[in-house]
């Protein structure tokens, strides 16, 4: 890990997964493995309307 990644912030949602599951926090964030469901997908098309 170099000098850069260290000092970016850490997204509220992932802290808020480290609270609720550290391991779920690791499996999401570090191992990178998250599952894309039906909500994800839905979630994903309402945020990029939104922006819009």
């Amino acid at each position: 890990m170099d000098n850069y990644e260290l000092q970016q912030p850490i997204p509220l949602r992932a802290l808020n997964e480290y609270c609720f599951c550290p391991r779920l926090y690791y499996i999401m964030y570090v191992d990178k493995e998250f599952e894309v469901n039906n909500d994800v997908e839905k979630g994903t098309e309402l945020h990029n309307k939104a922006e819009q």
